[in-house]
C-alpha cells in the first residue's frame, strides 16, 4: 500500500486514466520502469576519493617516466609509505580503519600507519 495525499491521488488517477490503466497498474509500471537516483555520496568518501585520485596521478606519472627514456629511482621508504597510504585509504572507505585528518597524517610515521593488506 502506498499512502498519498488526496491531491497526489487525483494526479495519479488523472495520469492513469490518460493511459487507460488503473492507479495500481500505473504506479507499478512507473516504479518498476524508472531507475532511482543513487544516494548522495558521503562527504568523507568524496574527500578520500579525491585523495586516491591524487595518489593515482602520482603513480601514473612515475609509470610514464619509467616506461619512457627517463630513468626513475624511487626510494624504498617512499614506495612503502605510498603502499601504506593506499591501504589505509582503502580500509577507511569501507569503515575498517579510523579516519585521520590531514594534520594527523603529517604527524604519522610509517610505523604508526595502518598496514596495507597483501
Amino acid at each position: 500500500m502506498v499512502r498519498v495525499s488526496s491531491v497526489e491521488q487525483a494526479q495519479l488517477r488523472a495520469k492513469a486514466d490518460a493511459l487507460r490503466l488503473t492507479s495500481a497498474e500505473f504506479l507499478r509500471q512507473a516504479a518498476l520502469a524508472r531507475r532511482l537516483k543513487p544516494p548522495p555520496v558521503a562527504a568523507i568518501n568524496r574527500e578520500q576519493y579525491i585523495e586516491l585520485a591524487r595518489l593515482a596521478e602520482d603513480l601514473h606519472e612515475l609509470a610514464q617516466r619509467a616506461n619512457g627514456d627517463h630513468p626513475v629511482t624511487v626510494a624504498d621508504a617512499l614506495l612503502q609509505s605510498l603502499r601504506q597510504e593506499v591501504g589505509r585509504l582503502r580500509l577507511e572507505l569501507i569503515g575498517a580503519a579510523p579516519l585521520l585528518r590531514d594534520t594527523d597524517r603529517a604527524d604519522a610515521s610509517p610505523a604508526n600507519s595502518s598496514p596495507c593488506p597483501p
